[in-house]
């Protein structure tokens, strides 16, 4: 999340990207989408934006670490289309059983549907 500039959300070495690149990045991923006729809510955008800066290597030479926040979290998040190896989740609450289901069980299924084959996977 940010708390002032959307470019918050995007850092390499401690240091936020550039506006410029954002600028870039939400050019480049908009453009792909339009012509394929797609629509993406605000924290896919953000997702496919970030993919792109960080690893393409059109952007910055692609990183070494790549550390991405999950939105709602689960199955149905869109952090899921980056490949990954580790996933760390944090402890579960009831604040979104409007989204990811009734009670803890619920929530905790849809939390770990982040969780691919052979991830490492950390939890509190």
């Amino acid at each position: 999340p940010h708390l002032v500039e959307t470019t918050e959300r995007f850092r390499v070495d401690g240091r936020d990207i550039d506006p410029s690149l954002f600028v870039k990045a939400e050019a480049r991923v908009m453009d792909a989408c339009a012509k394929e006729g797609i629509r993406l809510t605000h924290f896919e955008a953000l997702t496919l934006m970030a993919a792109w800066i960080f690893c393409s290597g059109e952007a910055i030479a692609p990183v070494d670490v790549l550390l991405l926040e999950v939105g709602l979290g689960g199955l149905w998040d869109s952090t899921n289309a980056i490949p990954h190896s580790t996933c760390v989740i944090t402890p579960l609450a009831l604040d979104h059983e409007n989204l990811l289901g009734k009670g803890i069980v619920k929530v905790a299924e849809a939390k770990f549907g982040v969780v691919g084959a052979g991830n490492l996977v950390v939890h509190a």
